[in-house]
């Protein structure tokens, strides 16, 4: 009965990860102008496919090991788990979506998640959820504090300084739709 809990658990809370990405895309399809809410969009649920085809295909096994011990517990709950973590990469990787807008190209974006997935959220999941160094210094993040949120905001503004503002930005008017 345990492990039929904890598959419960899973779906409920990654249902809810999930659920937070049309919000992303709402709030920040508001804040671009016009010509450019359906492109914002659009680069959040690019981020939602190519995180969870990424995670799910390798990201997982490089991240918690080929065997998926560091997920423990029963094949239902290990794939659980990867889909879990397959949303939260997604949520992150949508989250620095919100810096690269009218910024970036659509094909700049999907390579860019595609690195940032393998190079930057990877290990750091793996640090602190799957047994890595961070967990062994005795590092707790339940609710992907440091996983997504940290890494997306550092990841930000390091693309923030390296692209620059946006085309026009001082000059024109950006009126939010």
């Amino acid at each position: 009965m345990a492990q039929d809990e904890h598959i419960l658990w899973l779906a409920i809370s990654t249902s809810l990860v999930m659920l937070t990405l049309p919000g992303v895309a709402l709030f920040y399809g508001g804040m671009v102008r016009k010509k450019n809410v359906l492109n914002t969009m659009g680069l959040v649920f690019l981020a939602l496919a190519l995180a969870s085809l990424e995670w799910l295909f390798w990201g997982e096994r490089l991240a918690f090991g080929f065997d998926g011990a560091g997920a423990g517990g029963s094949q239902g709950v290990r794939s659980s788990l990867a889909l879990h973590h397959a949303m939260s990469g997604a949520l992150a990787l949508a989250l620095i979506s919100g810096t690269l807008v009218e910024r970036v190209r659509f094909v700049f974006f999907l390579l860019f998640g595609l690195v940032w997935i393998g190079v930057v959220y990877g290990p750091i999941a793996h640090w602190l959820w799957g047994g890595g160094w961070l967990t062994r210094l005795g590092a707790l993040d339940f609710a992907g504090g440091a996983v997504i949120h940290l890494s997306a905001g550092v990841s930000a503004l390091v693309a923030a300084l390296v692209i620059g503002p946006r085309s026009g930005y001082g000059r024109i008017e950006m009126i939010p739709h």
